[in-house]
Formats: structure tokens, sequence, C-alpha cells
């Protein structure tokens, strides 16, 4: 049997491990195992890195302190629900760094079995994911990379040299002796190569053991002579059935004996070991003996677990990365790539392999990477690059590849690597330099000051709004605090806001105040200043917004000043309407008192004439009644012009209280009161509208108008026409007459007061109707209008708010 495997076997596992090691170590993702019961019992170097804990305050369950407080009951019993379930577990939380900053992470682990389902152990990845969960932050730049061992097993069987047996038949004894003397020499090598023989007689069924046949299974070295049962109860009772039917088979298909079974010593100990043995046949094909060697493998075995968990975790490692994982030459030839490399490219190893990964580069990359991959490999040096991969469907991938060469014997051998598609990282990139871009804009371009200033107050970015509203440039303002420019007199106040803003008293502030300009010259600016927080919600600088506001607090003086002018006009106001008042009064109180004694006078007047008459009515003439009754017409018109000035005076300065007016109704009553003759006709349009006004002044226009069309009619007969249009607001109302008409030279001079267009000794009247109505439709805030012409009579027009 080949000896020199052995060696080699442990070559290999030992640099399986130690590559494994360095990739564990290596790898930017936290990695642990832990037991069948979820107890930690390892975790890479990354985590102590990370999170600050020893060993002691990691294994077992102890991990769960550096997960975030607020998570930690609910990561405990996610993951001790997985253990007990015995399925993935995939869980997202935030850790707890050494700078006692909370990082999400996600994590997943996955349970390994043994050939019995049992669990052996729990792989788990953490990869840090705190660059996702946040939408306004650069994505993390640097990732650790996965170094892979990828390693081919050959085995082997252990031959023993037969070359002394005789090529000849001979007899079965001559057979027998030359086995005899044979199995002497071989002994002594046996032995040397710590192995053990066997020789078996058919003749007389002996089974003779070398003495380190013996020391392999467990019994003190004797004469050499062992039975079946000796053989068969050093092994494991899992294994007898094995054993036997091998050598049983070996016995019918006349084919060479090779068994590797367990055997159990004595101290329970169980051990592995490896058993080679041949038939030898007569001519008729009957066995007339067998040898053998038996060999201890335990370590071979132990060896060969070792490469197989070596290789299941790498296995492990590269199925649950989170990252492509790639090998290649030191020809650049491809060699290897995982699912995820295959998933972040689009392409199957198949379509890459050897020389196939270059074609897949995008064009405008390729030339760089090949260069660079061609220098690394040439300086044997890592290879760190950052290009795009075109795939199938022509969409591109950005991707960040990191390699180191693996050495054997001081010299590289290939080179392995890790592919992060950092496409998402490079359109946040993107995004992040158009919102700069944007913001640059906006800060340098706005019609305000905007400053960035620490948290000492000394300005940290400054745009030349600001520097203008100063007079400072920009490198002479980077250089101070906002208290050095700040006017004396504000400065505690504005600490004052600055101190509550630090203590998080209030979120942000607003306030006037005054700066200093570079030439001495002092401006009032308003200022708004907040927190810029970092990801944590600690403050990074102070963001404050600055507008000149100069003019504006020159305008608000002079509104002091004016509005302490506008105080002392309305105290004089105040007194002159008190005065007003009072002269009214003093005005309404003669107005009564002179209508009064004025009418009295004339009602005499009026009386004593006509008591002339009835008196002298038998001797008077006809002329002499006439003037009497002259007399008594002026007496009656001077009467009428009392009345009409009183009425025109009061208007405008007594209250009138406002009323449910229905103005239907009110032109009714109006017409029965005013008694028009019986041949002329007054036409009212309805609906007419209902009102919430003063009644009294609607009704004084309404009569004036009416009374004015009836009393200057030219005809013995005549039409009026009253009708109303709903505005926007207010009502127009219109009064229309087939009268004589007025010239419109006229129409201003109709609403003076005092004017008629006739003589009085023609027509009858005071000349103060009009001028009633138009003061009272400006006291109401309306208007009037007239449209006519002579020979086509009239039509006055006025407005009435609703």
């Amino acid at each position: 049997m080949n000896q020199n495997r052995y060696p080699a076997e442990n070559n290999l596992t030992t640099q399986t491990d130690a590559r494994l090691g360095r990739i564990m170590q290596a790898i930017a993702q936290v990695i642990w195992c832990a037991n069948a019961d979820g107890q930690a019992t390892y975790f890479n170097q990354q985590w102590y890195q990370l999170t600050g804990l020893d060993e002691n305050q990691s294994l077992g369950l102890n991990f769960l302190q550096a997960v975030d407080p607020q998570q930690r009951n609910r990561v405990a019993e996610s993951w001790l629900s997985a253990i007990q379930a015995r399925r993935i577990w995939k869980d997202e939380f935030r850790i707890i760094h050494q700078d006692n900053q909370a990082y999400w992470y996600a994590a997943s682990a996955q349970p390994y079995f043994d050939e019995h389902r049992q669990i052996i152990e729990w792989v788990a990845v953490c990869h840090n994911i705190d660059e996702a969960k946040r939408k306004d932050a650069e994505l993390e730049e640097h990732k650790e990379f996965l170094k892979i061992l990828l390693s081919e097993y050959h085995d082997g069987v252990v031959a023993c040299d037969q070359n002394a047996i005789a090529s000849k038949q001979q007899s079965n004894q001559e057979a027998n002796l030359e086995v005899e003397k044979y199995f002497e020499r071989l002994t002594l090598a046996l032995d040397a190569a710590k192995m053990g023989s066997w020789h078996w007689d058919s003749f007389t069924n002996k089974n003779i053991w070398t003495p380190y046949h013996d020391v392999i299974f467990g019994y003190e070295p004797s004469n050499g002579e062992r039975t079946y049962e000796d053989w068969s109860a050093r092994i494991h009772p899992d294994d007898l059935p094995l054993a036997e039917a091998a050598w049983k088979i070996a016995l019918r298909e006349h084919q060479d004996y090779v068994c590797e079974y367990r055997i159990v010593l004595p101290d329970g100990v169980v051990r592995w070991v490896e058993s080679y043995g041949r038939y030898y046949y007569d001519d008729t094909g009957q066995a007339l003996r067998m040898a053998g060697t038996v060999t201890d493998i335990t370590n071979r075995k132990k060896q060969q677990q070792a490469l197989q968990e070596s290789e299941r975790r790498y296995s492990t490692l590269a199925q649950i990365s989170p990252v492509g994982i790639f090998s290649y030459d030191t020809s650049a030839n491809l060699s290897y790539v995982n699912q995820r490399w295959c998933e972040i490219t689009g392409y199957s190893f198949e379509q890459v392999v050897h020389q196939g990964w270059r074609e897949i580069i995008h064009p405008e990359d390729k030339a760089r990477v090949e260069a660079e991959v061609e220098r690394t490999i040439k300086q044997q040096i890592p290879l760190e690059c950052e290009f795009r991969f075109q795939r199938p469907d022509q969409s591109i991938v950005w991707v960040f590849v990191q390699s180191v060469p693996e050495i054997n014997a001081d010299r590289v051998i290939s080179y392995v690597g890790t592919a992060t598609d950092i496409t998402q990282r490079k359109q946040s990139e993107s995004a992040l330099q158009e919102s700069e871009k944007r913001f640059r804009s906006t800060f340098e371009q706005a019609a305000v000051g905007i400053a960035h200033a620490d948290l000492s107050g000394k300005f940290i970015r400054v745009n030349q709004k600001l520097c203008d509203i100063l007079s400072y440039s920009r490198e002479e303002l980077l250089q101070l605090r906002f208290h050095e420019i700040t006017y004396q007199d504000d400065l505690e106040s504005d600490l004052k806001q600055v101190r509550d803003l630090l203590a998080d008293r209030t979120e942000n502030f607003s306030m006037d105040k005054r700066y200093v300009c570079k030439n001495g010259s002092i401006i009032w600016v308003e200022m708004t200043v907040s927190f810029v927080r970092r990801a944590n919600g600690s403050p990074e600088y102070f963001l404050g917004v600055i507008q000149d506001i100069s003019q504006r607090k020159q305008a608000e003086t002079q509104m002091q000043l004016r509005s302490q002018e506008l105080e002392q006009l309305n105290i004089l106001l105040t007194q002159t309407t008190a005065q007003l008042r009072k002269r009214n009064s003093e005005l309404d109180q003669f107005a009564y008192v002179a209508s009064h004694d004025l009418k009295a006078p004339l009602r005499a007047i009026a009386n004593l004439s006509q008591w002339l008459e009835d008196d002298l009515s038998e001797v008077l003439e006809v002329e002499n009644r006439h003037h009497l009754e002259l007399l008594r017409q002026r007496v009656y018109r001077m009467e009428a012009l009392i009345d009409g000035l009183l009425q025109y005076s009061r208007i405008g300065r007594v209250d009138v209280a406002e009323e449910m007016v229905d103005v239907g109704m009110l032109l009714e009553e109006i017409i029965e009161n005013l008694a028009p003759p019986e041949n002329f006709t007054i036409e009212v349009k309805h609906p007419m509208p209902i009102l919430n006004t003063k009644g009294i002044m609607l009704k004084r226009v309404l009569i004036n108008l009416i009374d004015n069309a009836i009393t200057h009619h030219h005809g013995s007969s005549g039409h009026i026409n009253i009708s109303v249009e709903e505005k926007a607001g207010y009502y127009e109302f219109a009064i229309s007459d087939d009268g004589p008409g007025i010239s419109p030279q006229y129409h201003d001079k109709i609403f003076v007061i005092f004017q008629t267009l006739q003589a009085r000794d023609r027509k009858e009247g005071t000349g103060v109707g009009l001028s009633i109505v138009k003061k009272i439709l400006e006291g109401e805030g309306a208007t009037i209008t007239v449209d006519s012409d002579v020979g086509k009579g009239a039509t006055f027009c006025f407005t009435w708010h609703k």
C-alpha cells in the first residue's frame, strides 16, 4: 500500500484549512459557527473588530449583547426558533459597533447534517446593509475579498509487493512453506511501516497476525495465532456486515479484498483501519490461503473529514456569499465562478470559461481592465478594479473586483477574488452627484444668503449672495465665526438661541439681528437657523438662511413715524368729529326752530288771505281774488321749500335701521299715496326683489322719482314704467316716463338743489326732490343717471346694493 498518500493528504488538508481561515478572516462579512443548540462556537476576526467584544463575550448566546437593545429579544426569539425548527435562518437587525453606533446587518444561517441527518453545526453570514437602509447616503465603497481554495483529492490504495511469490504453481505444501518464509521477511518491513499483516491457511484454518496487527486491534502481541472471533469482536457493530460482505465478494469474484471499517478498542476508543488482502487458489479454483495487511488510517480519516469539512465550509461560503467568487490562473484563464457571479453577469460558467470573460466586459472598459489584469499578474500583486459587464439582455451591471495571488512554495499558482455588484451604488453616486449639482446651483444662485457653520460657529460654506450682503470675500468669511461679525447689542440674544438649539430645546429658530459689514456699516438681516444632522441624529453643522431686510427695517421705521403722525391725526379727527357732531346737532336744532318759526307766520299769512277773500267775497274784484290766490301759492311754495330744505339737511346725519323690504309692496303703497290722475298709468314689471335694507331711504328715492315723473308731465295723460335688473352685488332700478324729456345740457343741473327747468309760475315745484334723491344714493354708495332728450321722455336709472 502506498504510504506516500498520507503525508500528501495531511498537507492538502492543512493548506485547505489555512486558505479557508484566510478567507474567513479577510472577508468583509461577519461569519460565525454554532453548534446544534445554537450556541456560537466561532467568530471570524471581523466580528471582534466591529463589536469590540472578546471571545468570552461572544461565544454561546453572549453574542446577542451586540444586538441593538430594542431588537435583542426579537432576534433571540427568531434565532432560537430557527434552531428548534432546524430550518434556514434569515433576519435583519442592528449591531452595535465599537463606536457605540448601531448599523444594519442582514444575517443568514444554514444547518449542515451528518449522514444520519443530525445537525453537525450552523454556519452564519452577516453582511452590512446599513447603506441600503439610508436613502440619501453614499454607499459603502470598500469590501473585503474572499480567498478560495479549489483542490482535487485523489484517492489511492496501499499495495503489497507480491513479487516474491513464485509465479509457477507448486504443491500446497511447497506453497505454504514459501509463504511462511516470505511472511517472516515481510513482517519486519511491515512493522517498520506501522502496518500489520495476516495470513490464513485453508488447510489448517489458522489465522496468523503479526505483532503490529495485534497492537492495532488492541491485543497484546502473542504467538500470532488468532481466531475469527478475535477479529469480529473488535469490529464496530455497524461495520461488521460490510467487512464480512467484502471478503465474501472477493472470494466469490476472485478479486482483491479491500475494505475500510471501524474497530472499537477495549477502552472504547474508535479507530479506522484499512484492510487489504488477496486469495490464492489451486487449479480447481479452491482458495488455498489468503494474505493481507491492515493499516490504522484514523489520522487519514480525520484529515479527510477535515478536508471535507473545509471544502463544505468553502462550498457553503460560496453558496451564501452575497458577492461573486472567481478564480483564474497566471494566464488569466478563468477556472471557477460561483452561482452569485453568474447571477451578477447573467452568464453561465461554460460561457465565460478560460478567456471568455473578456467578451462580456463593456467595450469602453475592456482595454483598461485587460491591461490592469496583465499588470497585476506580471507584478504578482492584488487587483482592485471597477468596471462594467454587459449582460446578455444588453443591460449594464457595475462591479467592484478584487483578487489576490495564491502562493505555494513561494510561487504564484493562481488568483482568487470577489466581484461585488455596485450598480445600485453607482446609480446612487450618480444621483448624489446630480443632487449635489442641483444643490450647488441652488446654493449659489439663491436670492438669499446661505451659510453652513460648524458647531463652534465657524463658517465652513457660504454662497456668493451672503458675501455680497456682508461685503466680505468668500475666503475672508471662511476664516470667521458668526459671532465675530454680529452687532454687539444682538450677540447675547443670538447666542441664547444657539444654546437652545444645541440643547435640543428647539429644532430651529428665526430672528432679526444686525451684522457688521466689512466696511463697518450696520445691516439688518432676517436669519433662520437649523441643524443638518448625521444619520444617527447627531448635529453635524448649522444651516443658516440670511436675508437682507435693511430696506424693510427702514420702511418699518418710516411706518412707525407715519403711525405716530396718524395717531395724532386721529386725535385731531376725533376732536373735529366731536365738534362736527355738535355743529350738526346745533344745525338740526336750528333747522327745526327755523322751520317752525318760518312756517308759523306763513300759515298766518295764508289763513289771513283766505279770511280776507271770504269776508270780502262780495266786493272783491276778480283781479284781487287772483292776487290773493297767488299770495297763498307763494306761501305754500315757501312752506314746501322749508320742508325740502329740512329733509335735505338731515340726509346722512340720521342713522336709519335696516329692515326687510318687499319692493313690490312698497311701490304699491307709494303709488296709492301719490294718487296719480286717472288718465295716468303706472306699470310695475314684476318680480321685484325683497331686500334687507334701509327701507325709508329707498322709499324717499322712489317717491321723489315717481312724483317728479307725474308732476312734470306735459300732457293730460301719461305712462310710467318701473323695472329692475339684477346685477353682481346690486340691483339697477329704472323709472321711465313719456313726458316732455330733458335736454342733455340740463342733465347735471336737475340734480342741483332749488334748480328747476320751468319757471315756478308756470310749473309749481321746489327744485329739491332730485337733489334729495342724489344725496341719498351717494350716501349709500349708489349712483343715478338720466337718459333723456327733448320730446323723448326720460329714464332715471339708479343702483341699490343687495
